[in-house]
């Protein structure tokens, strides 16, 4: 009201200044109407004032409303720019205290924009409420699901892939025993034979070389150690049954036949070694010591005609060795064969030896005078 105020007195000296300079006039022309100009002017300064005032409120709520909205994206900050934008409307208020018409419309509009400010937080919490709504209701959706289930069921995906990893399991397992060789089961057999008597488990080694001769049966070396310990726990049945099949299987093998007459020289059956040995007879050139093992026990035996043709085939196959003339010679004495002058001299030509040459000297000594004696009438 003070710029209402300073207005009308202003308005109202310049009315004056006329009636002053006239004033020393007459009555007449003081009773003059005055002139309706400055009541004019005055209500358009009053209209303009008023404008300006109602329109001021509107113009710094739209301001107000478009700062709230920028400031709408930072709900954390709007009690506080609420706050610094009143200030300056007290310090206008306290300006123009003399208006308080007017006080009412900067608190409407302090109301209007914070109901917008509320407004807009509403719609903010109910976007965000919005969007986790269906994460919610996913997280309800999975946790009614898994409490659904009976306990130790897993997914349908990872159940069917733990059928895919156990079937994998089972077929490489399978296929591993499918592709395991009779000689890899034979040898794991060994290793676990040969572990097992270095531990002096022999009962257990034992099994594990029958184990291993089972799949590979004309696995020779299997056989022998499986004779071998066999004979070794006093099993001598069992480890000439074991050699006889091995040499069952073929005919032409001469190894289990020399470990079977090797046993049954120990047990002292020297004729059942040199049966087992004689059907089964290779050259000399080949197998020399097997025909001497013949040999041997033929004069062991007496067989004194299998010995003599045992020590032929060496002396054949090996002629510059003069102890198979010399066992040949014996053979033939024992026969009372001629012959064996004969052998005795050759064998003295090879042996270097000097008491067995002395032997050989007196033999031909003995048997020359046999045959000169027998030679007179």
């Amino acid at each position: 009201m003070s710029l209402i105020n300073k207005v009308l007195k202003d308005l109202d000296k310049r009315g004056q200044e006329p009636f002053d300079r006239e004033a020393g006039g007459s009555a007449v022309e003081r009773s003059e109407p005055r002139t309706k100009l400055p009541w004019v002017v005055l209500a358009l300064a009053v209209v303009g004032i008023s404008a300006g005032i109602v329109l001021w409120p509107a113009n710094d709520s739209q301001t107000m409303t478009v700062y709230e909205a920028e400031q709408s994206l930072q709900p954390e900050k709007v009690q506080q720019k609420p706050a610094q934008t009143e200030s300056p409307r007290a310090e206008a208020r306290s300006n123009d205290g003399e208006l308080n018409s007017n006080l009412d419309e900067p608190e409407t509009a302090s109301t209007d924009k914070r109901a917008t400010v509320r407004q807009l937080e509403a719609r903010t919490d109910n976007k965000l409420s919005e969007s986790q709504e269906p994460e919610l209701k996913q997280t309800e959706r999975l946790a009614e699901a898994q409490s659904e289930k009976p306990p130790g069921q897993v997914p349908e995906g990872t159940q069917e892939r733990a059928e895919e990893k156990s079937t994998e399991n089972d077929s490489v397992f399978v296929k591993k025993s499918v592709e395991l060789t009779p000689e890899q089961i034979a040898q794991q057999n060994i290793e676990k034979a040969e572990k097992a008597q270095q531990q002096g488990r022999l009962t257990q080694a034992e099994e594990y070389w029958r184990q291993a001769l089972a799949v590979t049966p004309d696995n020779k070396r299997v056989r022998k150690q499986l004779a071998a310990l066999q004979y070794g726990r006093n099993k001598v049945t069992d480890a000439l049954a074991t050699l006889e099949v091995g040499f069952q299987r073929d005919r032409t093998d001469t190894d289990f036949r020399m470990l079977s007459a090797r046993i049954l020289e120990r047990e002292a059956r020297p004729g059942a070694a040199l049966n087992v040995l004689l059907k089964s007879w290779p050259s000399a050139d080949i197998k020399p010591d097997y025909s001497q093992k013949i040999a041997l026990l033929a004069q062991d035996t007496g067989n004194y005609e299998v010995a003599e043709t045992a020590y032929t085939r060496l002396a054949q196959a090996q002629p510059n060795e003069g102890r198979w003339f010399v066992g040949k010679a014996i053979a033939q004495e024992n026969q009372g064969s001629a012959a064996a002058l004969t052998s005795y001299q050759q064998a003295l030509e090879r042996v270097t030896h000097e008491p067995t040459r002395q032997f050989i000297e007196q033999k031909i000594a003995t048997l020359s005078a046999q045959a000169n004696s027998a030679g007179k009438p």
